[in-house]
């Protein structure tokens, strides 16, 4: 089979667009991780004996360290540099996979490719240390939602049991597929109720970040701390209800997801970075609002 048959000439094109718009807005340096979360994959990345000195749940977040090692050995690079290598082509992958799959949804390549250019400029993307598991949790997650979307649940399984090797959040995977597969979207509430525990359990087992000073901060300063969390689509809140009424039934299910993403405040240290966990949802949400509006400038 040709190529061309495979890969058109506008695939290519959109390719090297958000592979320059990755590039582009997400080129930040750093040589060696700065303390936090970055410091211990980088320590595992240098060497995977380090592991042993490593603190949950970081020292279950192996994935991307290891591949990171491997490319470091293979090709005689600095760690940094293997990093770099890495979550760049991770990133880029995750793009193309959630341009595809707004293409799917419905909108064409310059709005896709909007949407595209909305998840990578997001202060959350931007100012992430390169030395983070997330780039490959990101494309994770967004392949993970785009084989729900597509009825694929043969992919949807190996991804989550390969993907929680690199970061355990890829489980919301499966009560975003249980929201979705719901005939009344509204028992997704019933599902969460039986999702907490469950969680808890993990955190307890693995010695992750405990519940109580969590939620302790967030009944002291409640407001403060959702405003926080908002700041990850800052202004794009108030976009996103407006397009609603008319997007992807999809999306509108998904919108029963969110109480999941909110649900992980109690445990995240960095609110506005799980709520970052939202984009697959609100982006789409936007984009329908911009192009509910270009249809209505038209008629005039």
């Amino acid at each position: 089979m040709e190529i061309t048959k495979i890969v058109n000439k506008k695939d290519v094109v959109i390719g090297i667009i958000i592979l320059s718009i990755t590039f582009g807005i997400t080129h930040v340096h750093y040589f060696e991780p700065e303390g936090g979360d970055p410091e211990h994959y980088f320590a595992i990345a240098e060497n995977i004996s380090n592991i042993k000195n490593v603190p949950a749940p970081f020292n279950h977040r192996i994935m991307t360290p290891l591949i990171v090692g491997y490319i470091k050995s293979l090709f005689n690079l600095p760690t940094w540099r293997a990093f770099y290598l890495i979550n760049y082509i991770f990133l880029f992958l995750s793009a193309l996979v959630f341009f595809k799959f707004l293409r799917r949804i419905g909108y064409d390549d310059i709005l896709s490719l909007l949407g595209v250019a909305i998840y990578l400029s997001n202060y959350i993307i931007i100012g992430m240390s390169v030395f983070m598991v997330d780039p490959l949790f990101f494309l994770f997650y967004i392949s993970g939602i785009y084989f729900i979307f597509t009825n694929k649940t043969k992919y949807l399984i190996p991804t989550i049991l390969v993907g929680i090797l690199n970061k355990e959040l890829i489980l919301l995977l499966i009560p975003y597929y249980l929201v979705i597969k719901l005939k009344k979207p509204y028992l997704s509430f019933f599902i969460l109720a039986l999702f907490i525990p469950y969680y808890l359990w993990i955190h307890e087992k693995y010695e992750f970040i405990t519940l109580s000073p969590r939620l302790h901060e967030l009944i002291e300063n409640p407001i403060r701390k959702i405003i926080y969390a908002s700041t990850s689509f800052s202004l794009l809140w108030f976009i996103a209800p407006l397009g609603y009424k008319n997007s992807h039934p999809f999306i509108k299910k998904s919108v029963f997801f969110l109480p999941f993403i909110f649900f992980l405040w109690l445990f995240a240290t960095n609110l506005d970075r799980m709520t970052f966990l939202a984009f697959p949802i609100i982006i789409p949400l936007v984009l329908q609002a911009i192009k509910d509006n270009l249809q209505n400038i038209k008629k005039y």
